[in-house]
């Protein structure tokens, strides 16, 4: 909704108001982004005990689940700056960044959390947590 009222606004030459809404729109992001990640870093234990009652698997998703409270965040922001980008015609870059990002720089220090220093699936979230910030 607010991508559209953007690209309206910069098709009508209202750069000022354009500018205005996007920064309202991440504004927006950046809230639904914090309460989520509260929520998730919050209630942890009981949504891990959705999938398993396994006390080593409830610990194993519990930290899982703390570290994507705060990337959740992050992901949020994202989307909606990807979204404008594709507003004003840079979906280049964001093709290009979301390569970079997403396949080249968590992929690498994913493995390297996981596999080389051995930490596991903790290891491999805390490496896409730390690259993506």
């Amino acid at each position: 909704m607010g991508r559209i009222r953007v690209g309206k606004m910069i098709g009508a030459e209202k750069f000022d108001d354009a500018k205005r809404l996007a920064s309202f729109n991440m504004c927006i992001a950046w809230t639904i982004g914090a309460v989520l990640g509260t929520t998730l870093v919050l209630l942890r234990h009981y949504a891990t005990m959705i999938y398993t009652t396994i006390p080593i698997c409830e610990e194993i998703l519990g930290s899982l689940l703390f570290v994507y409270g705060f990337v959740i965040l992050q992901d949020v922001c994202n989307t909606t700056m990807y979204c404008l980008l594709k507003v004003v015609g840079r979906s280049r870059y964001l093709s290009v960044h979301m390569f970079l990002i997403y396949v080249v720089g968590q992929g690498c220090l994913g493995y390297v959390f996981c596999f080389v220093l051995q930490w596991k699936a903790e290891g491999l979230v805390i490496g896409f947590c730390l690259f993506t910030w």
